[in-house]
């Protein structure tokens, strides 16, 4: 792999310049490497001073052969990194969830953009949707939501900051060629088998889907992820790089992706998803039912669930007229085991009190748990025709908006 900032002259190798980008670059990693080791100073002024001192000492003293990662190893319960890419847009183009265990393999597994899925507060919406509606929290507690799983952490880049940690190029295996299609017929823009390929073609690889389904995309953006992998596994600058890039600098986000990327087999996987064909419709939608994401994660990461299956379908209705009431009720009712399935308004926008109606006797003790949970309200029971989709209406009232607003949007 090309390395910066060093150039072979003469049979000599003599120091370069650093370039603008290259101090830039090296800062980052500093940062990370000082955020990772937790190193305390004392003053911000002597932050600033420590960081200059370690990126200009980091760039002149480094050697020409990488540094392999440190690994920390996750705790026995496991640790989870969602992390997505965004094309110039802000829709997700990549998105991939990093599970990493004490004893069991370590796993990447990816979601097509185009999966259906509720966006906590916003409704059923297309995965790719979720950082532009809400940043990386709501696309954290929509995956958290649609697999009843506990993620850790959260990362976000745009799609060419992330490749970008590739310096030079890097040999990728695809097993499918990308594909365009124009006016006068189709490309072939990398073909299939194993090539180099530079950190713009790693990025238009993760971020354009071409001729074909989603899922044939999928398996090359697993190519893609393999490699960049396989590359920080040997260089723990591009680890640091990566995780820089991400805003990432908790201690399970470093064990998740330390772990990942030496696991030797990574298993790099899809959600089962199903393709759902609309009538009259040409555009591409997936979905995955309840019972095959259960068994998905029964079988694959169980130690992350939340709680037991099958989770209480819960719908919220917004009876007070203030915007964004539901997402951070929703996020109280996912962490605790909840499945939040619709979020609508009521009929009537006057609610003073909250309501939590359970759909039939056998919900009845769950409705009570969750106006616990939530402080507040009043609960109602539904016998007469208790609704079959969900299992718990909560009707959000006054109450829970001004308990929202003492608590900074929790509830605990």
């Amino acid at each position: 792999m090309a390395r910066r900032g060093r150039r072979r002259r003469s049979g000599k190798v003599d120091q370069a310049a650093p370039t603008h980008r290259e101090i830039e670059r090296e800062a980052r990693l500093a940062a990370a490497r000082v955020a990772r080791r937790r190193i305390v100073v004392a003053t911000i002024a002597a932050v600033a001073v420590v960081a200059g001192t370690i990126a200009v000492s980091a760039y002149f003293n480094r050697g020409t052969e990488a540094t392999p990662p440190v690994v920390d190893a996750p705790p026995d319960s496991g640790a989870a990194l969602l992390i997505g890419l965004t094309d110039d847009s802000g829709s997700l183009v990549s998105i991939g969830l990093v599970v990493s265990h004490s004893v069991d393999e370590s796993r990447f597994v990816l979601f097509p953009p185009s999966l259906a899925a509720v966006l906590p507060g916003f409704g059923e919406r297309d995965m790719a949707d979720a950082v532009e509606f809400g940043g990386s929290d709501l696309f954290r507690l929509t995956v958290m939501n649609l697999l009843g799983v506990r993620v850790d952490d959260v990362g976000v880049a745009g799609v060419d900051e992330l490749a970008s940690v590739i310096d030079g190029e890097i040999k990728v295996d695809l097993n499918s060629a990308l594909i365009t299609a124009a006016e006068d017929g189709e490309t072939v823009v990398y073909g299939e088998g194993t090539a180099s390929r530079s950190s713009d073609d790693l990025a238009r690889l993760l971020s354009e889907q071409g001729v074909g389904d989603e899922l044939t995309w999928l398996v090359r953006q697993g190519a893609v992820w393999e490699s960049i992998f396989l590359e920080a596994a040997s260089d723990e600058d591009i680890l640091d790089e990566m995780l820089a890039g991400l805003g990432l600098q908790s201690d399970l986000a470093y064990q998740a992706l330390s772990t990942a990327v030496v696991a030797d087999p990574l298993l790099i996987n899809t959600v089962p998803a199903t393709r759902a064909v609309g009538v009259g419709s040409s555009s591409e939608r997936y979905t995955l039912s309840t019972d095959e994401g259960a068994a998905f994660v029964s079988t694959t990461f169980d130690y992350l669930q939340i709680g037991e299956e099958p989770r209480l379908r819960v719908e919220i209705l917004n009876g007070t007229g203030v915007l964004g009431t539901a997402g951070p009720i929703a996020e109280v009712l996912i962490e605790a085991g909840y499945r939040v399935v619709f979020t609508d308004n009521a009929e009537r926008q006057d609610f003073e009190t909250s309501r939590f109606i359970a759909q039939g006797l056998e919900h009845q003790e769950a409705a009570v748990a969750a106006q616990r949970l939530l402080g507040t309200g009043e609960v109602f029971l539904e016998q007469r025709q208790p609704s079959g989709v969900v299992d718990l209406t909560i009707i959000v009232g006054a109450d829970l908006v001004l308990r929202s607003d003492d608590n900074s949007d929790r509830f605990r």
